[in-house]
């Protein structure tokens, strides 16, 4: 399987103005996307299903489509309030949370601790696109199992979801490398 990094970057355009995205442009996303799912071709998930909040709606879009690709159920959410009304109303069913850093309204930290008081067994994901070492003091307590840096590749997302699903272990979050 080729290694793909999802990378994101700030784009400035005299018309946007500033935003955060990815780094490619939406025609050369859709080619990656074609590439990694033609690429991936196991299925791991078995029905497990993966609450994913991320406020960018190309790159929430790109992870949906690589964990669906991989066999997960998902269920998108554009920030933090959105994921934990689906949260409250899908809860019996989720597996896992993946939170991106920095969503707008309802933060990732905040978001977290509101899942972790109704479901202390649910393990959480932090994506974050900065290495701010507060991220791991302000994460622990919050059911944040692991907290990955962007860039990542797409073969490194697929194992530390697998191993998440999998674990049981509920210690304070790491850093995955």
């Amino acid at each position: 399987m080729r290694r793909i990094q999802i990378v994101f970057d700030t784009i400035r355009t005299e018309a946007e103005g500033s935003r955060q995205g990815p780094a490619k442009t939406n025609g050369a996303l859709l080619v990656i996307w074609g590439m990694i799912l033609n690429d991936a071709e196991k299925k791991w998930g078995a029905d497990q299903t993966i609450l994913l909040a991320y406020n960018q709606a190309e790159a929430r879009t790109f992870v949906e489509r690589c964990l669906v690709r991989w066999g997960y159920v998902v269920l998108a959410a554009k920030d933090g309030t959105e994921a934990l009304e689906m949260f409250e109303k899908h809860r019996e069913t989720i597996d896992l949370i993946v939170l991106d850093s920095q969503m707008p309204g309802l933060d990732e930290v905040m978001c977290a601790k509101a899942i972790f008081e109704q479901s202390p067994r649910t393990p959480i994901l932090l994506m974050t696109g900065s290495a701010y070492p507060d991220v791991y003091r302000r994460a622990a307590g919050t059911g944040v199992k692991a907290v990955i840096e962007k860039p990542v590749s797409v073969g490194d997302l697929e194992a530390i979801v697998a191993r998440m699903l999998d674990e049981e272990d509920k210690s304070d979050p790491v850093r995955v490398p």
